[in-house]
This record gives C-alpha cells, sequence and structure tokens, in this order.
C-alpha cells in the first residue's frame, strides 16, 4: 500500500494551494500541483544535488515588465533534455502546466545564477531547500528527485545514443 504524506507548504502555489497529500514517487494530480505551480525550483535542488546536472529555467515574457521572467524549472541531463516531475523531454517540447509565449528554457551554468533566478543571494549554500518544509516535506522532494531520475537513461545508454 501507497504512504501518503500530508505536506504544508510554506507558501501558496499559484493556485492557492498550501497543504499537499502526496505519496513519494506518485506523480498524480497533487505532485504535479506541488511541483509545477510552486515548488519545482526545490525538486531542481533536489535532482542538481545528486547528479551535479545544470538547472535548466523555463522562462515567459513578463506581462508587467515586458522581460524574460522565470515560471518553471528543472535540470537539463547530460544528453540535452529537460527534466523536471512530469519526466524527461526534449527542451523544445517540455510538458508545462502552462505555456507561456513566448517561451524559453535557458541553462543556468552554476548554483549562483539559480540563487540570481529565483532570487536568493548569491552566497545561499546548494542545501538551502532542505530547510524550505520540515524534515518530511524534505525526505518526500527528495524521494521525488529520486523517482524523476529513474526516466533517465543511463549515462552508457547517453554515450551510445551520441
Amino acid at each position: 500500500m501507497d504512504k501518503y504524506e500530508f505536506l504544508v507548504a510554506p507558501q501558496e502555489t499559484g493556485h492557492g494551494r498550501s497543504v499537499f497529500r502526496v505519496c513519494p514517487g506518485v506523480v498524480d494530480s497533487e505532485a504535479r500541483e506541488l511541483f509545477q505551480w510552486g515548488y519545482c525550483h526545490l525538486l531542481a535542488c533536489a535532482i542538481h544535488e545528486v547528479t551535479g546536472w545544470v538547472f535548466g529555467v523555463v522562462e515567459g515574457i513578463s506581462r508587467r515588465t515586458g522581460g524574460w521572467t522565470w515560471v518553471h524549472m528543472g535540470v537539463l541531463t547530460p544528453g540535452g533534455d529537460f527534466l523536471d516531475i512530469d519526466g524527461i523531454h526534449p527542451v523544445t517540447a517540455p510538458r508545462l502546466a502552462f505555456q507561456p509565449d513566448p517561451w524559453r528554457i535557458r541553462a543556468l551554468p552554476d548554483f549562483p545564477a539559480f540563487c540570481r533566478t529565483v532570487g536568493l543571494a548569491a552566497d545561499t549554500p546548494l542545501a538551502w531547500w532542505r530547510g524550505e518544509f520540515n524534515e518530511v516535506g524534505t525526505r518526500v522532494i527528495a524521494e521525488f528527485a529520486d523517482h524523476a531520475l529513474t526516466a533517465v537513461p543511463t549515462l552508457d545508454t547517453l554515450e551510445v545514443a551520441a
């Protein structure tokens, strides 16, 4: 039987949600709400922490400023694909909860670039994401990161495909 966890987010998602009932590793509507509409950047940090892969930020044009602004975060695999809660996809066709027009995916070369993008101080430690939820929430995010990584071909497969 699947074990569900209740998480209380420190801030509401884009849909005004702050309480979630998720089962680690089960990508359902609750997990998508959590990781597509509010906490994708924490999942990306957890994946980056394990793999060292660069962050991939989905950006759209802000109606308010007219400039590019981040709307979603994942990582870029060694094969050049985008990885997030919905698995692995070509950077030209990510599965987004909504599609800004225009949009782009930009690689963030390092964690300080990630910090600048999401509005954190440049000297923020990588383990920062572990303090955003309680201990259960941090464990659940790490388990979703592990689950997302199961969608990635092994490095041997990536080298053969190259």
